[in-house]
């Protein structure tokens, strides 16, 4: 069990009808669980079923470790606002809390915190309902997402000197997240690492750090560089303790 993912082997050696019963009758022990032991966005998933004909059951659980005290100005909420009111005729209620809700009707003031919690349960429906669980299009939202930053941000962007708007934006980090969601570790020559650390339930985490390297990559880009690459080093999503994004450019 990693800090915010269980994985759980299930056999109870009955029939097909039963076994299903009590295996969904144990997901939603654990998932209140979970819940009443302060986790938020559990998230769950079934990699093999016996009911289905697998030999036993695997059951991966994930959950957020994000605290009611962490907040996202608006300049950013409202973009996850806009992408979930652009799409039509979905159901949000299935992602989204009642108290959610309402935020999708407000206007949303780009100098105000909203509730983190929201934010990441508005990405978990734009990755599954907009983007259809493909991550290129969550990397291209991020990329999409400097633009309207720059705009509300007018120095952000240094064109000529791409290290300089790295840096700028680590000085700006704290506009964005009342937490360390972010932060710049290194910058030498044309190399950044960047270490990501939003403590979202793992499919939550994926997007937005994908969504996180389509904006650094679009960054570097309007700042003069050229043939940006970047890799993951560590993946959270995947077990290691933090996101580390590498960026290389020329």
């Amino acid at each position: 069990m990693c800090k915010n993912y269980g994985k759980l082997e299930i056999n109870y050696f009955m029939g097909k009808v039963a076994e299903k019963t009590a295996v969904y009758q144990t997901l939603g022990y654990f998932e209140r669980l979970l819940e009443l032991s302060g986790a938020n966005n559990v998230q769950s998933n079934f990699v093999s079923e016996t009911w289905a004909g697998a030999p036993s059951t695997i059951l991966e659980i994930s959950w957020s470790n994000a605290k009611p005290e962490m907040k996202v100005k608006g300049g950013l909420f409202v973009d996850y606002v806009r992408m979930l009111k652009k799409k039509k005729g979905i159901d949000y209620s299935k992602y989204l809390l009642p108290r959610d809700l309402p935020f999708l009707q407000e206007k949303i003031s780009p100098s105000e915190w909203y509730p983190f919690e929201t934010f990441e349960r508005m990405g978990i429906a734009i990755l599954n309902e907009i983007a259809q669980g493909d991550t290129e299009a969550v990397l291209a939202f991020g990329q999409i997402s400097v633009n309207e930053m720059a705009k509300a941000f007018s120095s952000l962007i240094c064109v000529g000197d791409p290290r300089e708007s790295l840096m700028r934006f680590q000085v700006l980090r704290s506009s964005f997240f009342n937490f360390n969601a972010v932060t710049i570790e290194s910058i030498y020559g044309d190399f950044a690492k960047i270490r990501i650390e939003y403590a979202m339930s793992r499919s939550a985490e994926e997007a937005a750090c994908c969504q996180a390297a389509g904006f650094f990559v679009q960054l570097l880009r309007l700042s003069g560089a050229k043939e940006v690459v970047y890799k993951f080093a560590s993946k959270s999503w995947q077990g290691d303790s933090t996101a580390i994004l590498e960026l290389k450019w020329k």
